[in-house]
């Protein structure tokens, strides 16, 4: 009604742009008849019930770099200052990484058969690196063991969207200073220092260049652009020249959500909005409970008295004094009012709205749960009051899943190729010798370089009926001790080296092979039952 009206006076003035005018509301309404039609998706419709939705479509690579930035700000903020943060964080680093992942070698012999020797080898070259492969130094000289390098991988992923770990050849005086088996360590790079739109000296012409990644012209990445790090004179970071560095020494660790996706996107994102909800409200909830306990006063004069007075003083228009002379400038408890003939006073308390503020953050909490990978609203806040142990172990078994995908996803990016250049460097540097020949590797490389991983498993609700279908499903043929130990966490090649460890022991303690048997669960044998003639002939003897 209110357009038709408008277009009528604008024909009065102009009777060609009221044509131009009907003609695009005819427009208009046809294109509306048509999306708003009967059948296909609802929410893909322009109606009242969604004109207010947000139709651009953006890429990820597309976002303005400023809104990540601010989203990896937020993330971090919360982490140092918000407790729920940190404790998401935490949690998935617990399930994630826990006391670290660890490799399971799968090589193989030429014959097929397991390479026993060269699993043991490669497993102890793993171990040998564990307080050696930090560029910055050992632990507790300024470096990290390789499972608090993984945590900060992983919790760089969180917080900041990605994490970048640049694979460094040591020279012999720092390798032997580190007391490392190879020339090879690790150096973890913040993401912020990837040059947004500086580059580096050795920029190939005809490559494309996105916030810091160097890309040839099939899109694959050719090398980073990193800004150096120091310290100005007022001790502040500062990042200033840029150097290029081969994208083949670069593990760039990050969550794909969207198809060509060169940059990662904090995990916390979008649950930023809904934990910074949380605190507030939790602030206002007490801030109103603080003015609750205060009280307002509120009075009248008599109309016999000009200034507010104590009972008992003489001149009633002085300054309001107590009995000793002292200027009052505030209530005290026991005090006696003169209030006059016909004053008042009025005490307010603003007592605080009766809501059930606990409910309602643990309503928020789990919306904040669901934005992050295997991670419970329960878990959150440590409150198990209200369930159970088996509930609590099976919510845990339900999201694990979810946590076993971000294993794999953290093996496959960042440990499998940091494990496959420890394994080459350690046969070129002769550590695999007399087990395999640098010919013989490069042939059947990928056989020697399979492996698996392990880390954190999920706890059983009840251990000893697992345990007994573990033993069934081997002997029914439906398993195997190596699957069986995989599935608690344990490497069965560990597991067989501590019992032959132990059984040599206890024998060269001159223990019993009945100790030894029950040491290892085995039910000792039953002494022989002698014959029946022999057992009346020794009864006759013993009633002789």
């Amino acid at each position: 009604m209110i357009a038709s009206l408008v277009d009528q006076l604008v024909g009065l003035f102009s009777p060609g742009r009221q044509l131009e005018r009907l003609a695009a509301r005819a427009t208009l309404d046809q294109i509306a008849a048509v999306s708003n039609g009967k059948g296909g998706y609802a929410a893909g419709k322009y109606n009242r019930l969604t004109n207010s939705f947000e139709r651009l479509l953006l890429p990820e690579n597309q976002i303005p770099r400023a809104q990540l930035d601010q989203c990896e700000a937020e993330s971090w903020n919360l982490y140092r200052n918000n407790p729920y943060a940190r404790k998401i964080v935490r949690t998935i680093e617990t399930k994630v990484i826990g006391r670290g992942m660890h490799p399971n070698s799968q090589a193989k012999g030429i014959d097929g058969k397991p390479h026993v020797e060269f699993r043991k080898a490669a497993r102890k070259l793993w171990w040998a690196l564990h307080n050696c492969c930090d560029v910055r130094g050992k632990p507790g000289r300024g470096g990290l063991d390789l499972v608090e390098q993984q945590k900060l991988a992983l919790r760089t992923c969180i917080l900041s969207g990605e994490a970048l770990v640049r694979r460094k050849t040591l020279s012999r005086a720092k390798q032997q200073a580190l007391g490392s088996p190879i020339r090879l360590a690790l150096q973890m790079i913040a993401p912020r220092r990837l040059s947004q739109f500086t580059k580096a000296d050795g920029f190939e012409a005809g490559h494309d260049f996105y916030r810091g990644i160097e890309l040839n012209q099939d899109g694959e990445r050719v090398a980073y652009h990193i800004t150096s790090q120091r310290l100005d004179e007022f001790n502040l970071l500062a990042y200033d020249d840029v150097a290029r560095v081969d994208a083949d020494q670069i593990y760039h660790l990050y969550v794909q959500d969207d198809v060509d996706q060169l940059r990662g996107v904090p995990w916390l994102a979008p649950a930023i909005l809904q934990t910074h909800s949380t605190g507030d409200y939790q602030y206002n909830v007490l801030k109103s409970a603080a003015i609750a306990a205060c009280v307002a006063l509120g009075y009248r004069l008599s109309r016999s008295k000009t200034q507010f007075g104590l009972n008992g003083t003489d001149n009633d228009a002085g300054e309001l004094i107590d009995d000793d002379g002292n200027k009052i400038t505030r209530m005290k408890a026991g005090m006696m009012i003169n209030l006059g003939q016909d004053g008042d006073l009025k005490g307010f308390t603003p007592n605080q709205p009766t809501t059930n503020a606990e409910a309602f953050i643990q309503h928020m909490l789990r919306g904040v749960g669901t934005a992050m990978p295997g991670v419970k609203a329960s878990t959150i806040t440590g409150d198990y009051r209200n369930s159970s142990f088996s509930s609590e172990r099976s919510a845990d078994n339900d999201c694990w899943p979810e946590m076993e995908g971000v294993q794999d996803w953290f093996a496959s990016g960042f440990l499998q190729p940091f494990y496959e250049e420890v394994i080459r460097l350690g046969v070129a540097a002769g550590y695999f010798a007399g087990i395999v020949t640098p010919e013989e590797f490069a042939d059947r490389e990928p056989e020697f370089l399979d492996t698996n991983w392990s880390g954190p498993v999920p706890r059983s609700i009840n251990p000893k009926d697992d345990d007994e279908a573990a033993s069934m499903r081997i002997a029914g043929g439906r398993s195997s001790p190596q699957i069986e130990n995989a599935a608690i966490g344990r490497d069965s090649g560990d597991v067989q080296q501590d019992i032959i460890e132990w059984i040599a022991e206890c024998k060269a303690n001159g223990l019993p092979e009945w100790y030894i048997a029950a040491s290892l669960g085995q039910k000792p044998a039953a002494p022989a039952q002698p014959q029946q003639g022999q057992a009346n002939a020794e009864q006759a003897n013993s009633t002789a």
